[in-house]
C-alpha cells in the first residue's frame, strides 16, 4: 500500500523528516509495516483556499507519481486554518465560529471530490489541535485567542470533515482523540513545538487504521 501524502510542513510526520524539505524536488520517503508514505511538502497552505491556489500541484502529483489502481491520495492541511485564519475571521467578520469552520471545510472538500471524480482513491487526514499557548501575532508561529477555543474549532473542522468523507465513502483518519484531553487542552508530549508533532509518537497511533483501509479496499 502507497499513500501520497500533500500538504504543509505537517506531511512530514509520516516520513520523519525535516520540515523545511520542500516538493519539489524533495520526495521524503517512509516504510512502516508495509506502508509506502511518499511526502510532497507543496508549501505554508491552508485549508480554505486550497483549491484556488494549490489544488493544481496536487494534479500534477497525482499524475507524475500516483497508480490509480494501487496507491492513495491523502491531503494534509487545516491546523494552520484552526489555529489562526478561523478564529480570527470568525471574530473580525462577527460570525458563529461553527458557520465559518463549515464554510471552510466545504470550500476545501471540492477538491477530493474531484480527485474521486477523476479515479483516484483517497484517504482524508483530520488534521490535529496546536500549542495550548496564548495569543500571539508572530507570523513565526502565529496562534488566535485561546487553546479551548481553538480545540473547540478544530473539533467543529474534524467533524463536518468526516461527514463529508462518510458520505462520499473516503475513509477517514483522526488522532484528536489521543490529543485533547478531557479538559479540551491540548496535550503538548506530542509536540516538537508549537505546533509540529513528532512521527515517533503519531504513527504508531494510526498505523492499524491505514492498514484496515487497506485490506477493506483490497490494497
Amino acid at each position: 500500500m502507497r499513500i501520497h501524502i500533500i500538504g504543509n510542513s505537517h506531511t512530514c510526520i509520516f516520513a520523519n523528516c525535516a520540515f523545511n524539505k520542500p516538493y519539489p524536488p524533495e520526495i521524503p520517503k517512509q516504510t512502516l509495516d508495509g506502508i509506502e508514505f511518499n511526502v510532497y511538502h507543496i508549501g505554508p497552505i491552508i485549508a480554505y483556499n486550497f483549491l484556488e491556489h494549490h489544488y493544481n500541484k496536487v494534479l500534477d502529483i497525482a499524475r507524475s507519481h500516483v497508480n490509480k489502481e494501487t496507491d492513495y491520495i491523502m491531503i494534509v492541511v487545516g491546523e494552520g486554518d484552526c489555529r489562526w485564519h478561523l478564529p480570527k475571521q470568525a471574530q473580525e467578520q462577527n460570525r458563529d465560529v461553527k458557520d465559518v469552520t463549515t464554510e471552510c471545510v466545504h470550500r476545501f472538500f471540492r477538491c477530493y471530490q474531484d480527485l474521486k471524480d477523476k479515479g483516484y482513491k483517497c484517504i482524508a487526514w483530520g488534521s490535529h489541535p496546536g500549542t495550548t499557548g496564548g495569543h500571539c501575532e508572530d507570523m513565526n508561529n502565529p496562534v488566535f485567542g485561546d487553546c479551548k477555543t481553538r480545540n473547540v474549532i478544530t473539533k467543529l473542522f474534524a467533524s463536518e470533515y468526516k461527514k463529508l468523507c462518510d458520505a462520499a465513502n473516503i475513509p477517514f483518519v483522526s488522532i484528536l482523540d489521543h490529543l485533547i484531553d478531557e479538559n479540551g487542552l491540548t496535550k503538548m508530549s506530542y509536540f516538537h513545538d508549537y505546533c509540529h508533532l513528532k512521527s515517533e509518537l503519531i504513527l504508531p497511533l494510526v498505523i492499524d487504521d491505514f492498514k484496515n483501509i487497506g485490506r477493506s479496499q483490497g490494497s
